[in-house]
């Protein structure tokens, strides 16, 4: 009795995790969807940084699981949209340090505030 209840214990756990490998890449997609329909109408740095950070996390826990190695180009392509917003997200902020913002507010405000 007891022999059968492990095995039906492992049979369930292991019918579990099949599904689980499928959802990742769906979730990876999905949240690089979300994040670049909230930046078709316009957003702001502080916010797309944000974003940009929840989008990361299914990313990566895609990048780990096994359906990745398993799907190199789809995880290939998975992982060169995020650099592009990575990437995009880093030449925002050079710009705008380049104009001495910084969290929003110029250099020269915050000396005034102080």
């Amino acid at each position: 009795m007891k022999k059968l209840l492990f095995a039906s214990v492992v049979l369930v756990l292991t019918l579990m995790a099949i599904p689980a490998f499928a959802q990742s890449a769906k979730e990876a997609i999905m949240a690089l969807k979300k994040l670049q329909a909230k930046c078709q109408p316009g957003m702001a740095y502080k916010d797309f940084s944000s974003v940009l950070g929840e989008a990361k996390v299914p990313v990566n826990l895609f990048k780990e699981s096994e359906e990745a190695s398993r799907n190199e180009k789809l995880t290939e392509s998975i992982i060169k949209t995020l650099r592009h917003f990575e990437r995009a997200n880093m030449y925002w902020n050079m710009k705008l340090s380049a104009y001495g913002w910084k969290d929003g507010v110029t250099d020269k405000n915050e000396e005034e505030r102080i």
